[in-house]
């Protein structure tokens, strides 16, 4: 009897645990956009290399994370969006530098609200 009643506790803790995970790795993939939107932003007023730069870092530190929730043309289109801006800040291409910038910021968006937490995306 005991046997049985142990296997229903931790039943019921791994069924609690999976959504509670989910809405953690959601609130990472929020914070992770939000920093990120603040350096482009940041890059963007000031034209300046570093923030896009630290930008990329903190992107590319997480892919990881990113790809195992949220698919790679999504996680792609961020970098690829980030390198062109720093090339054409290098280049000195302001107009295609603001272009990217904007580019990026909206597949940044795509990332962020990818798979909102719902009952279904959690079982």
């Amino acid at each position: 009897m005991k046997s049985g009643k142990g296997k229903t506790i931790l039943a019921w803790v791994i069924l609690l645990a999976i959504p509670l995970c989910g809405v953690l790795l959601q609130m990472r993939i929020e914070r992770l956009c939000a920093d990120m939107a603040d350096l482009l932003t940041l890059a963007r007023e000031n034209t300046a290399p570093l923030p896009l730069e630290q930008a990329i870092d903190l992107w590319e530190d997480h892919q990881l994370l990113l790809t195992s929730l949220v698919t790679h043309e999504e996680t792609d289109a961020v970098t690829q969006s980030l390198h062109k801006a720093l090339a054409f800040l290098y280049a000195d291409n302001t107009e295609e530098f603001y272009a990217s910038i904007d580019e990026g910021q909206v597949d940044l968006e795509v990332v962020r609200n990818f798979d909102r937490l719902t009952i279904r995306s959690i079982f």
